[in-house]
């Protein structure tokens, strides 16, 4: 298991101060042929505190040119240690989005009705499986958030 964190995680979380106020962030993430390996987990993303998930997406290139492509992801919370994801906080569950390139809209199995937090939470891509032929590639996360009365 590995962790990559993406250029977003270097910096400070963006924040709205506004109750209601809704803000758009975006990142794209190369990510190495190598690194698609099962288990291996992105740290892509702020959900910043004090702000409630209110859609996401990932767009994702080809990250398995196999004939029969397995390579699926999940995007959630990762957890404090930074070696999974937080159980039944997810977005996204064993989608395959990254077999042959596309966008999946976050379905919110566990992650959508999230409780606010004070704190920051890093929002990050798992690979449930690894590539079968790993391919070089991108993964681009859209989210769209909204600040909460505290």
């Amino acid at each position: 298991m590995a962790l990559q964190n993406s250029k977003k995680i270097n910096k400070p979380a963006i924040s709205g101060s506004q109750r209601g106020v809704c803000l758009f962030d975006e990142v794209a993430i190369a990510v190495a042929a190598a690194f698609v390996v099962a288990d291996n987990l992105i740290g892509a993303i702020y959900l910043p505190a004090g702000h409630k998930l209110v859609s996401g997406r990932v767009i994702a290139t080809d990250l398995d040119t196999d004939e029969t492509p397995e390579v699926a992801l999940s995007v959630g919370i990762l957890n404090a240690d930074g070696d999974d994801l937080v159980a039944n906080q997810d977005f996204l569950t064993a989608s395959d989005v990254a077999q042959a390139g596309g966008v999946a809209e976050f379905d919110g199995a566990g992650g959508l009705g999230l409780a606010v937090s004070a704190e920051d939470r890093i929002i990050a891509v798992k690979f449930d499986t690894g590539a079968a032929t790993p391919a070089a590639g991108t993964l681009t996360m859209q989210i769209v958030t909204a600040a909460v009365a505290s």
